[in-house]
């Protein structure tokens, strides 16, 4: 048996806007991975090393940062904050 507050988490704006922002961090992602492949030759351990530090410290905090922001702005632009699907979901984020 379903249990009824999974289906009122379930919400196909929130789903739509999520997407939107996968869409649009996407293309940004394949050209740092792309650059970064072209800068950092080869499949060595020492050059995969390189690569993984580069992009912990360069990319990591600007990509992590893009994803939780909009999240974020895509959250609390649906979700009230007392609202039911706010009390069942506890990943809505205050900003």
């Amino acid at each position: 048996m379903h249990d009824p507050l999974l289906i009122h988490c379930f919400d196909f704006i929130i789903v739509g806007r999520m997407f939107v922002i996968g869409f649009v961090s996407g293309p940004i992602n394949h050209a740092w991975y792309t650059f970064l492949d072209r800068a950092v030759k080869g499949t060595a351990g020492q050059q995969v090393f390189r690569k993984i530090i580069l992009d912990q410290i360069i990319a990591s905090p600007f990509f992590n940062w893009f994803f939780f922001m909009g999240k974020c702005f895509v959250l609390v632009l649906t979700v009230p904050i007392f609202s039911p699907a706010a009390i069942c979901c506890p990943s809505v984020c205050y900003l």
